[in-house]
């Protein structure tokens, strides 16, 4: 999909379904597969049909539901699915985009530090937490960057929030772990040098 194959994807999903007209996983996939609303909706349907309690149907057809603009029936949709299964990331932040796009933001940050509680491997609730709340956004990322090593966009976003607060050194260490993970990134060596020159005294922040 990502490299504009998306006719591709969907004849492969298609020839696998076959023999598997049974399996919630094999609809559930057609429907992830194609970019057809209509066909992606029928998929998940027929995966929810065959295994009711199936959390990823569900967030299936909450996504579609948030694409077409019916927000209250994807808000629904996404909460069946993490019912069923909370460890749902996708469903956590489609929640929390819904609600967003609700100018619901206190309910949204009830979403992402519910998220945090049950995928805390997972970066985007703490991404979109330190968004919502920007003044716990240091305390966030901190907690962050001790439970997913593994996102450079964790320890970019720390590093940023420590600039505005002046402590550049703690910056300049969580950028360099940032690029350690990403070396060919231009944005992130951009800040890496931002840092340093604050550091140095080269630039204020302001």
């Amino acid at each position: 999909l990502n490299f504009g194959l998306g006719a591709e994807s969907e004849a492969l999903y298609k020839d696998w379904l076959k023999g598997r007209e049974d399996d919630a996983l094999a609809w559930y996939l057609l429907g992830r597969a194609t970019l057809d609303a209509n066909l992606a909706r029928a998929a998940y349907l027929r995966a929810a049909e065959i295994a009711p309690r199936y959390g990823r149907a569900h967030m299936g057809l909450a996504s579609v539901h948030r694409a077409r603009g019916e927000l209250d029936q994807a808000e629904r949709a996404y909460r069946l699915a993490l019912k069923l299964d909370p460890n749902l990331p996708e469903a956590w932040i489609g929640l929390g985009a819904v609600c967003i796009a609700q100018e619901r933001p206190d309910e949204a940050v009830k979403v992402a530090e519910a998220a945090i509680k049950a995928v805390p491997g997972d970066p985007e609730a703490y991404l979109a937490l330190s968004e919502l709340r920007p003044e716990r956004a240091v305390e966030i990322l901190t907690q962050a960057s001790q439970k997913v090593t593994t996102d450079p966009r964790i320890y970019a976003s720390l590093a940023q929030e420590l600039m505005r607060d002046g402590r550049y050194a703690e910056a300049r260490a969580h950028v360099e772990r940032a690029v350690i993970l990403v070396p060919a990134s231009p944005q992130i060596n951009l800040l890496a040098m931002q840092v340093k020159e604050l550091e140095s005294g080269a630039l204020t922040w302001a």
